[in-house]
């Protein structure tokens, strides 16, 4: 019974794939930031500026990573430019 319904479901293309796993991801990436931003309350926690520098830079070079896999085709390594 199983094999008949997938066979009357229209095949998901990859793109609607891509947009229905991003949007879980992307979801619970932001919940975590929010959850890590709850770490700010100064009644439950105590940490140094030096701590949530570490925190963020942490996270932007994360992010960097991920829009540089985005950016490239396949490539694992890059060569070095200077930024004008």
């Amino acid at each position: 019974m199983d094999d008949v319904q997938n066979q009357n479901k229209p095949k998901e293309t990859k793109h609607e794939k891509f947009k229905r796993i991003a949007k879980k991801r992307v979801e619970n990436a932001a919940n975590q930031i929010r959850l890590i931003g709850n770490l700010s309350s100064k009644v439950n926690y105590d940490y140094t500026k030096d701590d949530v520098d570490q925190i963020t830079a942490f996270l932007k070079e994360r992010i960097i990573e991920m829009e540089n896999r985005f950016a490239t085709k396949k490539e694992e390594t890059s060569s070095f430019t200077f930024r004008d």
